[in-house]
């Protein structure tokens, strides 16, 4: 149905209704007799549904489309503010976690490259080999953490792997 045609459906569906209204009162004043319609008994019998036309086309032209519809529509702005401002939320403190766990790892890493260092030191006074193979293995870890290792999430079994070629 086109939107012509729907209009056009509409204003005769309001037609018909209102001639059935304003037809109804015919009912109270028409005697067994026959006699002529009294004109001013029907009006005041009609005054009653005209003012209920006036008060219906009142509502559905202006009040509802006004304060109905304009309410409706704050409701969805607010709710899709609500929404933007909850993913902005949520992304801030996917960030503020992301940020922290950057943090925790910069200050771990520094303290123990320092304590292996001092092992190390340490080792070459009784054991320049095994010195030098810590050496290899801290250089082996260091290129893993720097280089193979950037992603934020790295699969355990590539994990296990490392930790098996370092240790046999």
């Amino acid at each position: 149905m086109s939107a012509m045609s729907s209009r056009v459906s509409i204003i005769l569906i309001h037609l018909i209704c209102w001639g059935i209204l304003l037809g109804f009162p015919f009912l109270f004043i028409l005697d067994q007799d026959a006699t002529p319609i009294d004109w001013m008994e029907y009006m005041k019998r009609s005054i009653l549904m005209i003012g209920y036309c006036i008060v219906f086309y009142l509502n559905y032209f202006i009040f509802i489309p006004k304060l109905l519809f304009r309410e409706r529509t704050k409701e969805l702005r607010l709710n899709e503010k609500w929404i933007k401002t909850e993913n902005a939320r949520k992304d801030a403190e996917r960030s503020r976690t992301e940020t922290e766990l950057k943090n925790l790892r910069n200050q771990l890493n520094p303290h123990f490259l320092l304590n292996t260092l001092n092992n190390i030191y340490a080792l070459i006074a009784f054991d320049r080999d095994k010195a030098q193979d810590a050496v290899q293995e801290l250089g082996r870890l260091l290129r893993y953490v720097l280089y193979d290792n950037q992603n934020d999430m790295v699969p355990l079994n590539r994990e296990m792997d490392f930790i098996r070629r370092t240790a046999g």
